[in-house]
C-alpha cells in the first residue's frame, strides 16, 4: 500500500475514534431525597380513575395517558419514598407532599394513594439528562435499568412533536408484580432519542375505596451516548490532517 493511502487511512481512523467516543451516565434511581420526602427526579400524573393490567398499562394505557396529557386532563400528584419493611427507594403517589404515609405503620397497612387507585404515569425527562452531557442526538443511546411496580406496570418512551405528545418505542409490556418483589425486571433500549424524549412508566394501582399502596422502583439506571465533539477536538483533527498533508507532500518531493 502506498504511503499516501496509509496516511489517509491513519487520519480517517484517528478522526473516527475522536468523533465517536462513547460515554456513560448514571441516571437517577427512584427514591432520591430521603425517606418520606418528595422525589425531585420523577413527575407523577394521574390520568385515569380506573385500573387494570392492559387497561392503564401497555399500548392501551399509553394511548389513554397521551390523550389525557394532550387534553390537559391529567392531575399532577406528589411523590414520596416508602419506609421499612420495604425498600426506601420505592416512589408512591400521594395527594400532597405533606400526606406521606409509610407502607407499614405499627403493623397497620397505610394507604399511599389517597384517591383510591387508578392509572398513573411516572415521567423522567431523558432529553434533558442527555442534553446536560452534550449528547449527540444523531447517534443511538443505550438505556438499562431494573423496574418493579405494584400492582401492574409498563415502560415507554414519549416525545413532543409540535404541540402534541406522541408515543415512541415500548420498552416493557404490561407486567404484574407487587412490593414483595425486589429484583424487578431488567429493561434495556438502544436507539434514538431527542431533546424532548421522556421515559414514562405506567402504573395500574388497584382501585380500593379507602386507598391502596402502590408505586414503582427503578434501580441501576444508566445510559451511554456519543458526545458532540468539543471545539478542541475539531482543532486536534484539523491539526493532525494538516501535519499529515504536509508530510505527504514532503514525501512526494
Amino acid at each position: 500500500m502506498k504511503l499516501s493511502k496509509l496516511l489517509l487511512l491513519a487520519l480517517a481512523t484517528t478522526a473516527t475514534s475522536l468523533f465517536a467516543q462513547t460515554s456513560t451516565i448514571n441516571l437517577p434511581d427512584t427514591g432520591a431525597g430521603g425517606a418520606g420526602n418528595v422525589d425531585p427526579n420523577w413527575f407523577v400524573y394521574k390520568f385515569s380513575s380506573t385500573s387494570g393490567l392492559n387497561v392503564v398499562t401497555g399500548a392501551p394505557g399509553l394511548n389513554t395517558y397521551l390523550a389525557a396529557l394532550n387534553n390537559s386532563t391529567v392531575t399532577t400528584v406528589a411523590t414520596a419514598r416508602d419506609a421499612t419493611p420495604f425498600s426506601s427507594s420505592w416512589v408512591t403517589p400521594t395527594a400532597t407532599g405533606a400526606t406521606w404515609l409509610s407502607i407499614q405503620n405499627s403493623g397497620i397497612q397505610a394507604a399511599h394513594d389517597q384517591s383510591g387507585g387508578g392509572g398513573y404515569a411516572f415521567v423522567y425527562n431523558l432529553g434533558a439528562a442527555f442534553s446536560g452531557v452534550n449528547a449527540d442526538f444523531s447517534n443511538n443511546v443505550a438505556l438499562s435499568f431494573r423496574l418493579n411496580g405494584d400492582n401492574g406496570f409498563s415502560a415507554h418512551l414519549t416525545s413532543l412533536l409540535g404541540t402534541q405528545f406522541v408515543g415512541g418505542p415500548a420498552l416493557l409490556g404490561s407486567t404484574a408484580s407487587n412490593f414483595n418483589s425486589v429484583s424487578g425486571v431488567t429493561v434495556s433500549y438502544t436507539g434514538l432519542v431527542s431533546q424532548t424524549t421522556s421515559l414514562v412508566i405506567l402504573l395500574s394501582n388497584d382501585v380500593q375505596p379507602t386507598g391502596n399502596p402502590g408505586g414503582i422502583l427503578v434501580q441501576d439506571f444508566s445510559g451511554s451516548y456519543t458526545a458532540v465533539p468539543e471545539p478542541s477536538t475539531y482543532a486536534m483533527v484539523l491539526g493532525a490532517m494538516t501535519l499529515g498533508l504536509v508530510g505527504w507532500r514532503r514525501f512526494r518531493k
